[in-house]
């Protein structure tokens, strides 16, 4: 429980932290997606497109890991004599997935 905690505490304060710089860098003009306020050619340019690409792909590698509990939360309220999404046969498995 208590590195839950901490991991719990720790990602708080980086999103705390990164929307509080990023709001105070760019005031008024700050845009609801922060990525939105940065732009930039040639080598900052080449920078930011890094960084966006960096995002993007740590979001396409959290979904799963976020939807993978939640099959396996439904799966046995949609078919009770199933214990989890694990007890079901390969194709079905395949097919829900």
């Amino acid at each position: 429980r208590a590195s839950v905690r901490g991991a719990l505490a720790l990602c708080t304060l980086t999103y705390f932290t990164v929307g509080l710089f990023g709001y105070l860098a760019f005031r008024d003009s700050t845009a609801g997606d922060i990525l939105r306020n940065f732009s930039g050619t040639g080598a900052q340019g080449m920078i930011l497109y890094a960084v966006k690409s960096g995002y993007a792909t740590s979001v396409a590698c959290t979904v799963p890991m976020v939807l993978m509990p939640l099959r396996d939360a439904l799966v046995p309220l949609l078919d009770p004599t199933l214990t989890s999404a694990t007890a079901l046969s390969p194709l079905r498995f395949q097919l829900l997935s």
